[in-house]
């Protein structure tokens, strides 16, 4: 706060003499593209129960004020400039004042994240116009029509004479008119309802999915120095494994070894590091023939399969971790890549936790690893793929799908263990 009261900004750093005391504040106001201005401490107040400190200036003498970083050191000449600009002398500051970045002995990094709120609104998505209009056409309807015609008949006189009639007077002229008559249609129209046409609305649901890119905080912890022996408490990582989060794995079953030689191969050329592919079989005769499909040796310090009888190199030999295990309550197993880790683990070394721990430990969901573990017990051969994004997702899924695999799947891994190279 300023002199007058008036919230100004933030404390954002101090900066502390040679005997550890505040010699000047760096203020955030939010002015200037978010600098820190520098204010000398002495004669502020400090009030811890409303955590506000009030300065001794006004909040334009402030922002005015020069302006560090936050981890800058303030040095002879800095000093001069901040003192010279609040019109304190040098003299009155002591000699010994030397300034730091003052450390925090405890800090809070407060993350945030966006949530997707999905509201309703209605809008006009068309709608139906009923016009009436007019057609005329043409009826055709048959009507039968009366007339008269005149009938002219000469009868001779003597039957004109014997039937009584009279004629007109004698030689005198006499028109005599005849009517014709004849019968004419009337045509009348009446209306009458035909049919009705009826338009009502009725509402219809839809499900849709909607996307929508949202941000999220994390913090990154970099330590200095070695750490101590007494922080790798429960949950800290094997010497030479470092985790990974964030990542996914693709898994797959093979019937033979083989198809899994194939599939490590096409992995390799496909740009897969050698940590991040996972093999994991029954130790039997029959995988002699995978170990030494390339007919190479095996890099030093891979160890010896149990069935095997010899060195293991070709494929496995360039996967990182090839070792033979026995698996409390399932037998022995070679394994090769980060799932060497997993078996190696203390779960499965007190037995706790067996194939199927294992399985789970490496990311896969708990009901794929029962039916996983049913599948290697009957000689299938397990192949896993780390990947760091959708792309090699999808590429992964591809060499899988090319090779003619089972049971390919993927799933998202809190926390992968690779051996570091």
């Amino acid at each position: 706060m300023d002199q007058d009261g008036n919230k100004i900004g933030k404390l954002n750093c101090l900066w502390s003499d040679t005997e550890g005391e505040p010699a000047y504040l760096g203020v955030q106001t939010g002015w200037l593209f978010g600098k820190t201005h520098v204010v000398p401490a002495r004669r502020v107040e400090v009030n811890e129960s409303t955590e506000t400190i009030r300065l001794p200036y006004t909040a334009e003498k402030i922002k005015d004020a020069p302006s560090y970083a936050s981890d800058a050191e303030l040095d002879a000449n800095s000093q001069g400039e901040v003192l010279a600009y609040y019109n304190i002398s040098q003299q009155s500051t002591p000699a010994s004042t030397q300034m730091a970045g003052r450390s925090q002995e405890a800090a809070r990094v407060q993350l945030h994240e966006e949530q997707v709120k999905v509201g309703k609104r209605q809008v006009e998505a068309g709608g139906v116009r009923l016009r009436k209009i007019v057609r005329t056409e043409t009826v055709n309807q048959p009507v039968e029509l009366q007339r008269e015609e005149i009938v002219v008949e000469r009868v001779p006189g003597r039957q004109a004479a014997q039937a009584g009639q009279q004629g007109g007077k004698h030689f005198q002229q006499e028109d005599i008119y005849v009517p014709l008559r004849r019968e004419e249609p009337i045509v009348q129209k009446e209306a009458r309802v035909r049919e009705e046409v009826r338009v009502s609305k009725k509402p219809q649901m839809e499900r849709q999915t909607i996307s929508e890119q949202v941000r999220k905080e994390d913090v990154e912890i970099q330590r200095s120095g070695a750490m101590p022996a007494s922080s790798q408490g429960r949950g800290a990582q094997p010497a030479g494994f470092k985790g990974q989060r964030g990542r996914k794995a693709v898994f797959c079953l093979c019937r033979n070894e083989q198809q899994a030689a194939r599939i490590v191969d096409d992995l390799k050329k496909g740009g897969f590091s050698n940590n991040d592919i996972s093999v994991l079989f029954p130790d039997k005769t029959g995988t002699k023939d995978f170990a030494h499909e390339k007919h190479t040796k095996a890099p030093e310090g891979a160890t010896t399969g149990a069935g095997t009888g010899g060195v293991l190199g070709g494929v496995l030999g360039w996967l990182a971790g090839v070792g033979a295990l026995a698996i409390p309550g399932v037998g022995p197993f070679i394994a090769a890549g980060p799932i060497m880790g997993a078996l190696s683990g203390a779960a499965i070394g007190a037995g706790t936790g067996g194939l199927i721990g294992a399985l789970v430990g490496l990311g896969i969901p708990e009901y794929e690893a029962k039916r996983y573990e049913g599948k290697l017990r009957e000689g299938n051969i397990l192949v896993s793929v780390h990947s760091e994004n959708s792309d090699e997702t999808r590429r992964a899924k591809d060499i899988f799908e090319r090779a003619g695999a089972d049971d390919i799947s993927s799933t998202g891994e809190e926390k992968i263990t690779t051996r570091a190279e």
